[in-house]
């Protein structure tokens, strides 16, 4: 309800064109809930809009991203561990 959006058009922040996306994207950048806002489009994976200054496919890619790291964390930590290769592995 604090948000810049509140209150347009709900097809502004839901751009079918590179130049409404920048639009979109400049209304979230001096948002004060832009990072709820982020944060509630990836805990329940909304695939269309922009939510926090993110495209669909920028979540997604910083879902994989912080997955892939979370991956190696624990590789790293099963490694150092002396864990069995198996646990390692997966």
């Amino acid at each position: 309800s604090d948000g810049a959006c509140v209150g347009l058009d709900p097809g502004v922040m839901y751009p079918e064109s590179p130049q409404g996306v920048e639009v979109a994207k400049l209304i979230c950048s001096g948002c004060r809930v832009r990072d709820d806002c982020l944060e509630e489009a990836m805990a329940n994976n909304y695939t269309h809009g922009i939510w926090g200054g993110t495209t669909a496919s920028e979540r997604k890619s910083t879902k994989t991203r912080i997955r892939r790291n979370r991956q190696k964390a624990e590789r790293e930590h099963n490694l150092a561990s002396g864990a069995p290769l198996e646990q390692q592995i997966g």
